[in-house]
């Protein structure tokens, strides 16, 4: 198994190929600060990120269509 590097300096993901049984495989690497917390969603190689209720409460809905995830929803709460 070989890995060749190919850095895509033009966006947060980097991109290898790998070799795995004489079949090429891309493998992106995102980079994301754990220590901030957040929601995101990863479609077709790329990663975005899903802002939270504006008041700080509330839910996210991510909807699934076809194996992709293709819309979602964003709720606030008022807490008392």
């Amino acid at each position: 198994m070989g890995i060749k590097k190919r850095p895509d300096s033009s966006s947060p993901l980097g991109k290898d190929s790998i070799t795995q049984g004489g079949v090429l495989v891309e493998k992106h690497t995102a980079v994301v600060d754990l220590k901030k917390n957040g929601t995101y969603v990863v479609k077709d190689g790329k990663l975005t990120p899903i802002p939270g209720p504006p008041g700080g409460y509330g839910k996210q809905v991510i909807n699934w269509q076809g194996g992709k995830p293709c819309n979602g929803l964003l709720e606030e709460s008022i807490k008392f």
